[in-house]
């Protein structure tokens, strides 16, 4: 009887001992899949980016070298007059029958924060226009109205008030003369694009001095040769737009057809969420 009830509880403790074991064979098997499932998935999502950036990139790449065709036959003159009042250029239909809007805006509207290539009256326009965005604004309200690449000028058609108020403070010092001069340029512009003798006259209207005045009329530029292109890709058969793309393109001034090479050419591209920062807006 002894042994026999000594057998038995030896029996129950093996048991007993083995069923942690199993338990953790079970976890630690369920774990190593559950990381082998989730690097899995990983390498999945990553090859996935990888496809999807390649193929945007030469979509990208198409539509740039589509737009900028056109783009060659004008100069920055006519631009105006081949777009509507909304901006929007052309569409033009993709493999599979989606759809891309092309809109095309007066891109000069930020103040150029690359000066190395700048000297003389250029680089103390700038560098003075800098200095007062920088007293006046947040890190990202200055980040947002700056750019890289273009013309040291700034169209007062495209620029943003914060932009606007930089650029005449950069030769006024009295903030009551520069409040009025930027309302007054914001107020006419609502009308349409405005012209050298408009905004000379919203100025002097606004009390700035001749001299200011004439420095102003070195900054400001009526003829801008960088636009700023937006692409709203829709699917087919549909209004809704699935993704924004744009960038800023060299269209040069000249009177006759533009032959050259710089021409059409986009110095910037980028996926888009929101409207492009300091532009007035399509068309404006």
């Amino acid at each position: 009887m002894i042994s026999s009830k000594t057998c038995r509880l030896g029996v129950c403790a093996r048991r007993a001992f083995a069923m942690p074991i199993v338990v953790l064979l079970t976890l630690v098997i369920g774990l190593a899949v559950g990381v082998f499932l989730a690097r899995q998935g990983v390498q999945n999502r990553t090859v996935a980016r990888q496809v999807r950036a390649y193929q945007e990139y030469h979509a990208g790449r198409g539509m740039q070298e589509a737009i900028g065709a056109w783009l060659r036959r004008l100069n920055s003159r006519e631009i105006p007059d081949a777009i509507g009042d909304d901006g929007h250029a052309m569409d033009i239909l993709l493999p599979g029958g989606d759809v891309a809007s092309v809109y095309v805006q007066d891109g000069q509207g930020q103040v150029l924060a690359s000066l190395g290539a700048l000297d003389g009256e250029a680089l103390e326009a700038c560098a003075r226009v800098l200095d007062a965005l920088l007293r006046d604004t947040s890190v990202d309200t200055y980040r947002r109205s700056i750019r890289r690449v273009g013309s040291w000028q700034i169209s007062p058609n495209a620029a943003d008030e914060t932009v606007l108020r930089a650029v005449i403070a950069s030769r006024v010092e009295d903030e009551g003369t520069v409040a009025s001069a930027v309302s007054r340029i914001l107020g006419d512009r609502a009308g349409g694009r405005m012209t050298r003798s408009q905004v000379q006259h919203a100025l002097e209207e606004a009390g700035v001095s001749e001299g200011a005045e004439t420095s102003l009329a070195r900054i400001f530029t009526y003829q801008p040769e960088l636009w700023f292109i937006r692409v709203e890709l829709r699917p087919r058969g549909t209004r809704r737009v699935v993704a924004r793309y744009g960038g800023l393109a060299y269209i040069g001034a000249s009177s006759t057809q533009n032959t050259s090479a710089e021409s059409g050419k986009f110095l910037t591209w980028e996926a888009l969420e929101d409207p492009p920062p300091g532009s007035a807006g399509p068309g404006g």
